[in-house]
C-alpha cells in the first residue's frame, strides 16, 4: 500500500486497466491517429503498428473556468503537485448517507458527463464528487496513466477530509478509462462498494479491436496494432 500521498504502489496484486474498449469507435483524435499510422506502414512496407502509453489518453482541456455554483452543486479544487490543480464539482443534499465517487472515460470531462453525474447525484441519500483528470476539463497538468491513477487516492483524501462526515461510506463508480482510478483507489483507501462500468480484459483484445474500428481499406494494410513494452508493464488488465 502506498503512504498518505496516494502514490503508486509496488503490490503486485495490484492491476490498472489500460484503455476503454467502449469509446475507440466514436473517439475521432484516436481513429485519426490509427490511420496515418496504416499509411506510413503501407508507404514504408510495414504492417504492424506499435502503440505507446499517450496513445491511450485524448485528454480535453477547457479554457473556460467551472460553471456558477448553485444551491445542490459546489465547484472544487483539489492541489495534488507543484502548480498542479485538480477541478470538479461536488453535488450534496441534506441527510445524504452515501457519496459516490465516479471516474469518467477517456475523451470526456465532467461537463461532458453530466448524464452519469446526473444519475448518480439523483440516487436517494447520496452526494457525488466528480474531478477532471490531469489536462482533462478545468484541472491542470500533463496526464499519463500512472499519474492518473495516482491521483485516486488524493481525489478520495480531499473528499473525506474536506467535504463528508467520517461516517458516510464511499462508493467509486469507474467507467472505461476511469477503472484505472477506481480500482488503484479502492486497493488503498476502504470504499464501502466499487461499481466498474466497461472494463476491457486485457491490452491485447484492445490492440485487436482498435485494429477492427479502422476502414477496410486500413485493415489491409495493417496486419498488428500492438503494446510497446512500457505499456505492457503496466499489467492493464481488472483485477
Amino acid at each position: 500500500p502506498s503512504g498518505s500521498d496516494g502514490s503508486a504502489s509496488s503490490d503486485p496484486s495490484i492491476t490498472l486497466v489500460a484503455f476503454e474498449s467502449t469509446e475507440v469507435a466514436r473517439v475521432r483524435p484516436s481513429l485519426h491517429r490509427f490511420r496515418i499510422a496504416a499509411a506510413l506502414s503501407l508507404l514504408l512496407g510495414g504492417c504492424t503498428f506499435r502503440v505507446a502509453q499517450d496513445s491511450f489518453l485524448f485528454p480535453q482541456p477547457s479554457p473556460t473556468p467551472p460553471e456558477s455554483e448553485i444551491p445542490s452543486r459546489r465547484n472544487v479544487e483539489i492541489p495534488v503537485a507543484q502548480g498542479v490543480a485538480l477541478r470538479g464539482w461536488f453535488f450534496s443534499k441534506p441527510g445524504a448517507r452515501r457519496t459516490f465517487l465516479f471516474f469518467y472515460g477517456n475523451a470526456q470531462t465532467v461537463m461532458k458527463s453530466t448524464k452519469a453525474q446526473a444519475w448518480l447525484a439523483e440516487q436517494p441519500e447520496s452526494n457525488l464528487l466528480a474531478v477532471d483528470y490531469r489536462g482533462y476539463g478545468f484541472s491542470s497538468g500533463q496526464p499519463s496513466l500512472e499519474v492518473i491513477a495516482q491521483d485516486g487516492p488524493r481525489i478520495y483524501d480531499f473528499l473525506t477530509t474536506k467535504l463528508i462526515p467520517a461516517d458516510h461510506e464511499v462508493i467509486i463508480v469507474g467507467y472505461s478509462l476511469g477503472n484505472i482510478v477506481a480500482i488503484h483507489t479502492a486497493a488503498r483507501r476502504p470504499v464501502g462498494r466499487v461499481i466498474l462500468l466497461a472494463p476491457p480484459t486485457d491490452v491485447e483484445e484492445v490492440m485487436e479491436l482498435s485494429r477492427q474500428r479502422l476502414p477496410w481499406y486500413y485493415r489491409m494494410w495493417v496486419g498488428k496494432i500492438v503494446a510497446e513494452p512500457e505499456l505492457i508493464k503496466l499489467r492493464p488488465r481488472p483485477v
